[in-house]
Order: C-alpha cells, then sequence, then structure tokens
C-alpha cells in the first residue's frame, strides 16, 4: 500500500497530442487508459448495450497529455488502490486500501 508497490510509472507518447519530453505529477489510474485510447481515436464511451449495462469507470486523460500543468481533469484527485485477499466470499471490509492525492496518502489496513 505504501509509494514502492502502487507507484506505477505511466509513459505515453501520443504524436500531434503530447508533446515530447513532458511529464505530469497527477495521480491517475490505470483504469483510465481504456477512456483515453476512445477519446484518443474519436470513438464514443457509450458502453451501456442494455439494460444490464453499466456506464464506462475511469477518465480521459486526454487534457492532461495536451498540457500536462493546466490541462482540465474530470477524473478524482486521487487515485485508489485496493489489496484484494482470496477468499470464498468477498467481503470489502477485510481487504487494504490506499488513497493517493498529490500531496497525502490515506491507508486503510484490513485489521483497521
Amino acid at each position: 500500500m505504501w509509494q514502492e508497490s502502487t507507484q506505477v510509472p505511466l509513459i505515453v507518447r501520443v504524436p500531434d497530442v503530447a508533446e515530447s519530453g513532458t511529464a505530469c505529477d497527477r495521480p491517475v489510474s490505470l483504469i483510465d487508459l481504456y477512456p483515453t485510447l476512445i477519446d484518443l481515436c474519436g470513438l464514443t464511451g457509450e458502453t451501456v448495450k442494455n439494460d444490464r449495462g453499466r456506464t464506462l469507470d475511469g477518465h480521459s486523460l486526454k487534457a492532461l497529455l495536451q498540457d500536462p500543468e493546466n490541462g482540465e481533469w474530470s477524473g478524482p484527485e486521487g487515485a485508489l488502490t485496493a489489496l484484494y485477499k482470496w477468499r470464498m466470499k468477498y467481503d470489502p471490509s477485510r481487504e487494504s486500501y490506499s488513497l493517493r492525492s498529490h500531496d497525502w496518502r490515506y491507508i486503510r489496513y484490513e485489521n483497521g
């Protein structure tokens, strides 16, 4: 749940969108990659095909690729990491979580 295990370097190259050599220090999640690809390809983000469908999770990183310091980010201010243990029955209260913002990290271990 600490920096060494939850901080994943994300390197993206998008010609004509992102300027090479730039960096963004905003925490984002890997779940944001698919919405970013949809946005960059100019596709629709509609994923609900029937009444059992759900909206797409994640947010496009395109604005941050275009302007890493001032791009308008529609996603959350922090990235959530969950450490799940294999069990016969899933119980969210028995898992460990880390919420990382730009300046802070909150960790809740399964033992409270």
